[in-house]
């Protein structure tokens, strides 16, 4: 089994290092192998998307991707390009409108692409729309961290809660952290693993 690790904005696959212990602890009937998808979010999606898609389209064997927030973005048209590849879907804090302080700060900062891609209306985020999931998938929604500089509506200190909980093909898990302590959380690693084990 390969697991695909996609980190968030701005981080590279060392943000998964608690996570990938507590797998790595799982006595597994199959051997598992992780890849990590990582990109430059000054590349923008545009660039960086058709090379996930080719590393997706190399695995032999069932695939199973955990997304950290941009990340999450990534893995659902990755889900869309190949969803005869992938088996379930771990997103952690994705916004699936995308970010509403995206929204002007992208024409206050027009050169920022990562604004550009995680805006609500812009391509990556419509793109996700029209893809409903046909497999497994699971969303762990932080709870804490939030702040009024993000948005007036409950949020994880950068993606609204409603942002997280807007598709009806996934399955949610609430979690007391903030956008960030979520990949650091026992819980999470836990609530990761009796999933994977499952499989």
């Amino acid at each position: 089994m390969n697991i695909i690790f996609i980190h968030g904005a701005n981080a590279t696959q060392k943000s998964f290092a608690y996570i990938i212990i507590g797998i790595k602890k799982l006595k597994h009937n199959i051997p598992i192998k992780f890849h990590y998808f990582n990109y430059d979010n000054k590349r923008g999606f545009k660039n960086n998307f058709p090379e996930m898609s080719d590393k997706l389209s190399k695995l032999d064997g069932p695939c199973v991707i955990i997304a950290h927030s941009m990340g999450g973005i990534y893995a659902t048209h990755l889900y869309k390009a190949f969803p005869e590849k992938l088996v379930t879907g771990i997103t952690l804090a994705t916004p699936y409108l995308g970010l509403g302080s995206a929204f002007i700060a992208r024409w206050l900062f027009p050169d920022w692409v990562l604004l550009q891609d995680v805006a609500p209306g812009t391509s990556p985020i419509l793109g996700m729309q029209s893809v409903k999931f046909k497999i497994p998938w699971i969303q762990i929604v932080p709870q804490c961290g939030s702040t009024p500089l993000v948005s007036l509506l409950a949020n994880d200190g950068v993606v609204s809660r409603l942002s997280m909980t807007s598709r009806k093909d996934v399955t949610y898990h609430n979690v007391d952290t903030n956008h960030y302590e979520v990949l650091l959380d026992k819980g999470v690693s836990n609530m990761i693993n009796d999933y994977i084990e499952k499989l």
